[in-house]
């Protein structure tokens, strides 16, 4: 607990100075949680000087994404050091993934595929026959993306053919899946099952992380609140 903690504050320190791996940090909250074999993790917030806002121009909103966030897996000979280290990033599925839920993971793992960084908003205004067919197509992308593997290696034009639908078609089949506003990166079929995370900070933190761009405030704030007010039952 000693070490976590300092690491921590290391952490935060390195997010201060002028490297700014994440651009000038204006302010951060963090709350340290135990699991219950005692293992410590921290939930935390940024505020990131000069972010773009949601409700102004989405590009600057996915250029920003795009600058700080990745789910990448860096080709090992490359740069083989991101790569171990982007291997802590890897999904796999657990008992915690179905609190609540009997069939689908509660963490939305695997993610679909994307050939850019873009913003989704729910498709409410389709109705009957029409509706019915985005679903499905949906959950024809689910039952693909749940057969392949950690090592896939078709890329996105062949995961289109796979499902057999368009572009448009496909993206149309996410929105309808959607409640809210969602930000999906840019991925390729051999990544949907990874965490994203910051390359800047992952070389400091050196473990797993779930880094995203807050796009509903009321929701950030109430998940916030839950891990302030949330009891150490483990304990």
């Amino acid at each position: 607990a000693r070490h976590f903690d300092r690491q921590v504050q290391l952490l935060f320190k390195f997010l201060k100075n002028r490297i700014e791996p994440l651009g000038p940090l204006e302010d951060f909250f963090y709350r340290v949680e135990f699991q219950q074999r005692g293992s410590p993790h921290i939930h935390c917030l940024l505020w990131i000087k000069d972010s773009p806002k949601l409700d102004g121009d989405q590009k600057d909103v996915i250029d920003f994404v795009d600058k700080y966030i990745s789910c990448q897996k860096p080709c090992e000979e490359e740069n083989e050091e991101m790569a171990n280290l982007v291997g802590n990033q890897m999904h796999r599925h657990s008992h915690t993934c179905r609190k609540g839920r009997k069939f689908k993971c509660r963490f939305g793992y695997p993610k679909p595929p994307m050939p850019n960084t873009c913003i989704l908003e729910p498709l409410i205004e389709l109705e009957g026959d029409l509706r019915i067919k985005r679903k499905k197509d949906y959950q024809k992308i689910q039952d693909q993306l749940k057969a392949m593997g950690m090592g896939d290696s078709m890329d996105f034009t062949e995961f289109l053919k796979s499902v057999k639908l368009t572009l448009d078609e496909y993206i149309c089949a996410i929105r309808a899946s959607l409640n809210n506003t969602t930000i999906f990166l840019k991925r390729e079929p051999s990544e949907i099952r990874v965490n994203a995370y910051s390359p800047g900070v992952m070389k400091a933190w050196q473990a797993n992380m779930d880094i995203q761009f807050v796009t509903n405030v009321y929701a950030c704030a109430m998940y916030i609140a839950s891990y302030v007010t949330k009891s150490q039952r483990g304990m």
